[in-house]
């Protein structure tokens, strides 16, 4: 009979769940590394007791519902989408977006390199050839300095993704002239800005809007020299004029023109380009000072017969010392100012104007207060009759009066006002506009020119 000692065949049967044992062992010892006796046992496991669970209680009543409100991990994309738009001008954190996820690169990438500027010293737009995936997020164009070459040898005007062109010369005097050849062609553009820069004629102006068919945004300086005409004011038929006027139309819903206190045809043919389509239109009258009287003559030779979707109207001009300083003897046809600017609007969309005046300050401000008159706002809001104007400009004046639902007046002032005086000014100018307070339509503010 064998001996049990001599007899290994029970220790073989131990040795593997031995060997399973300490592999376990050592795979849980390395895997939670050294012990640390300090470190206090998890929540979970510490022993609960009634002042535990009180102070339990008290901390989850505190927390705020959002707190309390699970979280998902796969967050709708419009919902992201909606949050990135929001935060299209904010841009470091547009970047901290496109690090958080690589599903939301694409968006963030979109407003991050949606503007770019084309400037002396600036980078270089041709390298955009190297990097197609940010030339297809390139919307918004910046050109200074005339350097509209620039952007004709780039990939942007081949891609044709450019929706907005800002197009200014750092030269306040001179108006450098864009040749119409080296004027980009973008047929998807719906902005075009041009800053102190002009084309040769107004052929070429009209040329150029007519191939930007899906134009809605317009601002121009029609102030050199080269828009500016001698045409007798009344209408002007076009086998006589001297050039061929427009007849195609266009899109336009903002229209923003800096003119002389003469506008000319230029003005009337873009203001008729726009038609029916114009929503928003401000004029700037490029003077150095100007009466209520010539301002009237500015806004009767635009012509707004075909603007019939008119909604906001604003008027910026520099305030001269004879509209300040009016005697007497001129109020009474200081009244009538508003009727016939009114009579000049054919559009009843309108229910905002808006009057943005310029005005230099005298050495004794307290002296130039008591001399501010702006009494003829007040028409706006109930038309005096008018003699000067027939039954139909007269029913159309006192039809925009009904239709106004507010008028702003902007004073910018060339000088410095203490703080007091702009509360002197504001009461100065409630009290002399009391129909325009009663219908609650006055919005008076203040700026620094």
């Amino acid at each position: 009979m064998p001996s049990p000692v001599g007899d290994d065949s029970w220790l073989s049967a131990l040795t593997v769940p031995l060997i399973l044992g300490a592999c376990v062992a050592f795979v849980v010892v390395m895997g939670t590394g050294p012990t640390e006796p300090s470190r206090p046992l998890p929540r979970s496991h510490r022993k609960r007791t009634p002042k535990s669970r009180k102070r339990e209680k008290e901390r989850k009543d505190s927390l705020s519902d959002w707190e309390m409100i699970p979280v998902s991990r796969n967050i709708p994309t419009e919902i992201v989408e909606h949050i990135i738009d929001f935060l299209q001008d904010d841009k470091p954190t547009l970047k901290a977006c496109a690090l958080a996820g690589r599903a939301w690169i694409s968006r963030a990438r979109h407003h991050l390199h949606s503007t770019i500027t084309i400037k002396r010293g600036g980078p270089d737009p041709y390298k955009l050839w190297l990097l197609p995936a940010v030339a297809r997020c390139v919307r918004r164009v910046n050109v200074r300095d005339g350097l509209w070459d620039e952007l004709n040898r780039s990939v942007l005007v081949e891609l044709g993704y450019i929706e907005q062109l800002r197009l200014r010369s750092s030269h306040e005097e001179t108006y450098p002239t864009l040749p119409i050849a080296e004027f980009p062609k973008l047929p998807g553009l719906v902005e075009l800005r041009l800053h102190n820069i002009s084309f040769s004629s107004r052929q070429e102006l009209y040329t150029v809007l007519k191939r930007l068919a899906k134009l809605s945004t317009l601002h121009i300086d029609l102030t050199p020299m080269n828009y500016v005409d001698h045409l007798p004011q009344g209408d002007t038929q076009p086998e006589t004029a001297p050039f061929a006027r427009p007849t195609f139309s266009l899109p336009l819903a903002q229209v923003h023109l800096s003119v002389r206190s003469r506008p000319g045809s230029v003005a009337q043919d873009i203001l008729a380009i726009a038609g029916s389509s114009l929503k928003e239109l401000s004029v700037v009258i490029v003077t150095l000072s100007s009466t209520l009287h010539s301002t009237l003559r500015t806004v009767t030779d635009l012509r707004l017969r075909h603007n019939t979707s008119l909604e906001t109207f604003s008027l910026h001009f520099l305030w001269g010392d004879p509209l300040w300083y009016a005697p007497s003897q001129r109020l009474e046809q200081d009244k009538h100012i508003a009727s016939s600017m009114l009579a000049c609007i054919r559009s009843p969309c309108l229910h905002t104007l808006h009057f943005r005046i310029v005005v230099p300050l005298e050495d004794d401000p307290e002296r130039w207060l008591r001399f501010l008159d702006v009494r003829f706002l007040d028409g706006f809001a109930r038309p005096p009759s008018n003699v000067m104007l027939g039954v139909e400009e007269s029913e159309r004046a006192l039809a925009r009066s009904k239709g106004l639902q507010k008028v702003k007046l902007e004073l910018r002032f060339m000088g410095e006002l203490l703080a007091w005086m702009y509360v002197g000014v504001r009461r100065h100018i409630e009290g002399q506009l009391p129909e325009l307070r009663r219908r609650k339509m006055l919005e008076i503010s203040f700026s620094r020119s």
